[in-house]
């Protein structure tokens, strides 16, 4: 079948089109242009935030697009706290970002094996995580859209430390899910899904060992609802529900059901009492940084 001549012309001219497009993006690519260039971004916008990112590997692959590094590093820009720590991290962008790049990169997924996690507090009751801006601003950036991604997480550990009242504790083997659900171009929500086992928690050189966790629930990027909070050790057993009001400065409130093992608690903290049997609680618990306030 003859085909009409402008017709062989436009075959041939998008033909044309695509192999150039595709060896500029190999000649990019391969020069490690794309990689220095999406590195460079994702610093500017953590820094945006008050974050500074070092990474001792940084990588990114075509097909799929996919950013990779290792041993990264997140300190606090304003008093150089460290916050995180990433053994390894893969981000899958989507296609689009290609060619878009220039305005925004789509997360699709990302996936992180070996984080950890430090919390600690000051005398002033200040966390190392104050100064952070985590409010989205618009103009003259590129953007990071997590709007449709998944995010697992693995072998994590989270340290939680406070000067004020010496307080430490870890938890190990951290798993988590995240989900997005938009609810509208404003607002999106975060499911989770959080489990860990075997942590600590030390107090005044007390310590309860074998703590597990798993925690379901939403968050933006202001607050948190907490569907469910399981938290059992060798001293109790507790079922949380509740919010947490305002992340920047850690404000919840929780209802609490738990039962609490004496025996477990007096050779813990003081054999000399000889405690025996089992106590329950049910009631709510307010909190804000360190300082919290019971009722029931």
């Amino acid at each position: 079948m003859n085909l009409p001549r402008f017709l062989k012309i436009t075959c041939l001219a998008f033909v044309s089109v695509i192999l150039t497009a595709s060896v500029i993006i190999l000649v990019v690519y391969k020069s490690g242009y794309l990689s220095d260039f999406i590195k460079q971004k994702l610093a500017q916008n953590l820094d945006r935030i008050g974050i500074t990112f070092k990474a001792e590997e940084f990588s990114v692959e075509l097909f799929p697009m996919t950013i990779k590094f290792r041993n990264a590093d997140f300190l606090n820009k304003s008093n150089s706290e460290r916050l995180f720590q990433i053994n390894s991290a893969r981000i899958q962008l989507s296609l689009g970002s290609l060619w878009s790049f220039s305005q925004r990169l789509d997360v699709k997924s990302t996936e992180i094996d070996g984080l950890q996690v430090w919390v600690k507090f000051d005398k002033e009751g200040k966390s190392n995580f104050s100064g952070l801006d985590f409010v989205e601003e618009e103009g003259g950036y590129v953007e990071l859209n997590y709007s449709s991604a998944n995010l697992d997480i693995k072998n994590g550990i989270a340290h939680f430390g406070g000067i004020s009242k010496q307080i430490q504790a870890k938890a190990l083997d951290i798993y988590l899910r995240v989900f997005p659900e938009k609810l509208s171009d404003e607002q999106v929500f975060y499911h989770f899904d959080l489990s860990s086992k075997d942590g600590l928690f030390s107090y005044q050189d007390k310590t309860i060992e074998g703590i597990s966790i798993h925690a379901e629930g939403k968050i933006d990027h202001t607050s948190a609802e907490i569907t469910s909070l399981s938290i059992k050790s060798q001293i109790s057993e507790a079922a949380l529900s509740g919010k947490i009001e305002n992340l920047q400065n850690f404000q919840y409130v929780f209802d609490v059901n738990a039962k609490v093992s004496l025996d477990a608690i007096g050779k813990i903290f003081d054999p000399a009492l000889a405690l025996d049997g089992n106590g329950e609680f049910s009631g709510k618990v307010f909190g804000e940084g360190e300082q919290y306030r019971i009722e029931g």
